[in-house]
């Protein structure tokens, strides 16, 4: 196993192919002769007499189709080794496919995400970080497979490799790659579990035992071993960062660069041109548009609304009951009877909700009735279709083009996850009930307790104008003052106290 030599149809002047090379060399997909990856496109191009006459496949294509006829373990799936053959192929796929614990947490991570091609990236991602651990646990302690690391015995071993993959610094005591720790704690307590089903299912005792072991050790030590200095890590990093929102200014004129470039677009079809490439054109800049437009107004998250299928366009409708309704002002009525709604596939397959104003519907109208114009095929699922593909368009992507093209000052804050960030900074000048906070966090797409968290934000301006007239009453002993009154309602004598002092000194100075 693992040792001789590779026999290829062209042997290089250094002799025959030894195993340690052999990653280099694929088969050809036509005669399925063993070439080595640089010269196989030379070989598909000029010499394989095997090769169909129309065939013009390129050279990254021709490699890839050459490593699915490579021998996989027979209790891989084909769709777990059609996503991590498109790995890089070195030490660490090497590592990460001839292990069987590994191929076995790629292939649940595959029966999990395998439906959402975006999601494959992570797959590999994941895969990857922790075949490199294999490989730095086999350089520092020998071991030859990940479930032999999974022992409780080795669990100090373990914990040295993972520190020495994320790049621990004794003497400063933080980490250069924080997250891949966190990320390498939570794969191997899955590998672990994987570990204990095999264990259980065979019904091998010894087995079960390392694995419970393994994993109540990982709920004992690993926080001291590993990720508090990992936490304490990303928190340092976050101190004194600048937290660059979005402007007003900003946001109003992306909205008007959108909305007068959608009509210019939506013109070429009402003018009814019989210009192909003009429609195509067209319809490819309106689905950008439209897309860049729903996730400034919705503040969604951009891979929510790039999914939006057609299925759920066809389920569009306009809030209405009357039971509700009635107790809506006469402005809260009029919006229900105008806008439309639509729910899509948010984060963990939540149901999250997408507005769409009068002139959004009309235009994503026009777009839908049009995908012939576009090149977009039947089969292709999405409303934002990728033409000539069963793809999607990004809407980072179209997020990123836009912001720049309509001149705004701060285009790099004109982001998904930065317009999220403001809605949610904005709210807490607006002194919104409990019931309402909870309203927005649902429309946004997560709990209230992450919206408080992580999206509003701890604002320097805020804090240095709210709190601040708490520490300038009580320095002044005006502490009485304060009973029963919120912090918008506290007033500040600008004419009392050091701040006056403060001013004349350095006026004077």
């Amino acid at each position: 196993m693992n040792s001789g030599f590779l026999v290829v149809a062209y042997t290089p002047k250094e002799g025959a192919v030894s195993v340690e090379k052999a990653g280099d060399y694929v088969p050809c997909p036509h005669c399925f002769g063993y070439y080595e990856k640089k010269q196989l496109w030379r070989h598909c191009k000029y010499r394989c007499v095997w090769k169909p006459e129309n065939c013009q496949d390129g050279e990254k294509y021709v490699v890839r189709k050459g490593n699915l006829l490579l021998p996989v373990p027979h209790h891989v799936t084909s769709q777990t080794m059609t996503i991590l053959n498109n790995m890089r192929k070195d030490e660490v796929y090497t590592a990460a496919v001839s292990d069987p614990l590994i191929l076995q947490f790629a292939h649940k991570l595959t029966a999990k995400h395998y439906h959402d091609p975006d999601l494959h990236d992570h797959v590999r991602n994941k895969v990857r970080e922790v075949g490199r651990l294999l490989v730095q646990v086999r350089k520092d302690h020998g071991m030859s497979s990940l479930s032999d690391a999974l022992n409780p015995a080795h669990f100090s071993q373990l914990a040295t490799s993972v520190r020495k993959v994320a790049g621990f610094n004794p003497e400063t005591n933080s980490f250069a790659s924080p997250s891949l720790a966190l990320k390498l704690g939570h794969s191997l307590k899955k590998c672990a579990m994987s570990l204990l089903g095999i264990a259980l299912r065979s019904g091998t005792k010894d087995d079960e035992d390392k694995a419970n072991g393994f994993i109540r050790l990982c709920d004992i030590e690993w926080a001291d071993e590993v990720s508090r200095r990992a936490l304490c890590t990303l928190r340092d990093h976050k101190l004194n960062k600048v937290s660059i929102l979005p402007l007003a200014e900003d946001i109003s004129k992306m909205h008007d660069f959108l909305t007068r470039s959608a009509a210019e677009a939506l013109q070429v079809f009402e003018n009814d041109t019989s210009d192909a490439d003009m429609k195509r054109k067209a319809w490819s800049n309106l689905a950008q548009l439209m897309l860049a437009q729903l996730i400034l107004f919705n503040r969604r998250r951009v891979g929510e609304v790039s999914k939006m299928t057609m299925e759920n366009w066809n389920a569009v409708n306009c809030p209405s009951n009357d039971d509700v309704a009635q107790h809506l002002s006469s402005v809260e009525r009029q919006l229900c009877r105008s806008l439309s709604r639509i729910q899509v596939i948010g984060k963990r397959g939540n149901h999250v909700p997408v507005l769409l104003t009068a002139a959004s519907k009309s235009a994503l109208t026009v777009l839908v009735s049009k995908r012939t114009d576009g090149d977009v095929p039947a089969s292709n699922p999405y409303v934002f279709a990728q033409p000539r593909t069963n793809g999607h368009i990004r809407g980072a992507d179209v997020m990123r083009k836009f912001s720049t093209e309509c001149g705004a000052k701060l285009p790099h804050a004109l982001r998904g996850t930065q317009l999220r960030k403001h809605v949610a900074t904005i709210s807490q000048l607006l002194n919104l009930k409990e019931n309402e906070l909870d309203i927005l966090a649902q429309f946004l797409g997560h709990d209230v307790r992450v919206h408080r968290e992580f999206y509003r934000l701890p604002s320097d301006i805020l804090q240095t104008a709210k709190v601040s007239k708490i520490l300038l009453a009580m320095e002044n002993g005006q502490q009485g003052k304060l009973t029963g009154q919120s912090l918008d309602e506290i007033e500040v004598n600008f004419h009392e106290g050091n701040i006056l002092t403060y001013y004349f000194a350095r006026k004077s100075y």
